[in-house]
């Protein structure tokens, strides 16, 4: 992200948090949300971080990177990569955005696959989709669940 780019987003999200608090303040929260903080905005590292469709992830170029790299905190990075994804398979072996995330040393893949109630997603569109008939995709529950800060409800691999 570009300097310029970064205040805005960073003007955008402290944005976001006034308006949320003054919503939690209608639902009488008593304490107000922290203020917006991203590792862009001079927040820090992130908790979790979750890749999907990822054409490479790198903080330098090369094929050297590892989960580390991203600085993002031991076991909390993750990866998802469905079928038939021509980004997520093909372009990362170019290197030319840094490594496959699939490959990556501390990088934990999680499943794309149907399992359990929810159904398999496919191509590079369907990671956050709900089936016609109202059913998420595993890979959906998989993001939420690391956004939701239980990384334990993911559904790994096969």
């Amino acid at each position: 992200m570009r300097k310029r780019g970064r205040a805005a987003e960073c003007r955008r999200l402290e944005s976001v948090r006034r308006e949320t608090y003054r919503g939690f303040k209608s639902l009488r929260f008593r304490q107000p949300p922290p203020p917006a903080r991203s590792a862009g905005c001079g927040g820090g590292r992130v908790d979790d971080a979750v890749f999907f469709g990822s054409p490479g992830v790198a903080d330098h170029f090369g094929i050297d990177n590892t989960a580390r790299d991203l600085d993002v905190p031991d076991g909390h990075a993750y990866n998802i990569k469905a079928d038939g994804d021509p980004v997520a398979q093909w372009v990362p072996e170019t290197w030319r955005y840094g490594a496959a995330p699939y490959w990556m040393d501390g990088m934990k893949q999680l499943s794309a696959d149907a399992s359990g109630p929810f159904v398999a997603s496919h191509g590079h569109s369907e990671y956050t989709m709900t089936s016609p008939s109202g059913v998420d995709s595993t890979s959906k529950h998989n993001i939420a669940a690391v956004v939701a800060g239980k990384p334990q409800l993911t559904i790994p691999a096969s």
